[in-house]
């Protein structure tokens, strides 16, 4: 696991680099609005923080004939050299998964699950593998029933994936759920009680994202040791 900054250190290792912490957030739609922003602003909060967000709409890894997240976080990589990658991709992931031939499989079978979950694996392990920590951001609740119990079935996938390849996955479900784990409408975040998504049921509002910013924050700061200014 890599240094995040001189001030602190993650738990495996024990030398620190006397450099600033860069993190790179990448992912769909959510990382290229309103949630990437609101992320970026709160992580550029903590000291010796330099953040690189990347995001493309309707992109992930079912679908890499859209976008080679691939290719795409290896360009990263080389060019930023981050210590740690917040990535965000499972959005538009409950779909059949295809390359440039076609479809390959079908969503939430068995072949579809061994496709995907070898792409999230791969992803995860390029980015360890390049000295950097990699967190997957769970996908969240949805207001469509049927679209969140896919959801959930991803997020099996998805963190079972990002675990073999040496990653940390960090689950949202919670945020955005009743006591039942079902889809909330309207949450209170800083004393105001809100509606958290947009007027899709999928993507967050931007009180919905700062609260969302606010509960990502405070795990990596738990788990990294993030030091506010």
């Amino acid at each position: 696991m890599a240094i995040l900054a001189a001030a602190f250190m993650l738990a495996n290792l024990g030398t620190a680099r006397a450099e600033s912490t860069t993190i790179l957030v990448v992912g769909a739609s959510s990382i290229e609005g309103t949630l990437g922003k609101e992320l970026e602003d709160r992580l550029e909060g903590y000291k010796d923080v330099r953040i690189v967000r990347w995001g493309q709409h309707s992109t992930g890894l079912a679908n890499p004939e859209l976008l080679d997240w691939q290719a795409k976080l290896e360009e990263l990589l080389k060019a930023h050299k981050p210590d740690l990658v917040l990535a965000d991709l499972g959005e538009n992931d409950c779909a059949p998964v295809t390359d440039a031939s076609g479809p390959l499989a079908r969503f939430g079978t068995p072949e579809w699950e061994k496709i995907y979950g070898e792409r999230v694996e791969k992803f995860v392990s390029t980015v360890v593998a390049s000295g950097a920590d990699s967190v997957m951001m769970g996908i969240p609740t949805m207001r469509d029933r049927q679209f969140s119990q896919q959801v959930e079935q991803l997020n099996k996938v998805l963190k079972a994936s990002t675990e073999a390849g040496g990653g940390f996955y960090l689950d949202t479900w919670a945020f955005t759920a009743d006591a039942k784990g079902r889809y909330v409408p309207n949450l209170e975040y800083e004393g105001k009680d809100r509606m958290i998504r947009a007027s899709d049921g999928v993507h967050f509002s931007k009180h919905g994202s700062e609260y969302m910013a606010f509960k990502v924050c405070a795990i990596l700061e738990d788990r990294y040791g993030l030091q506010s200014k």
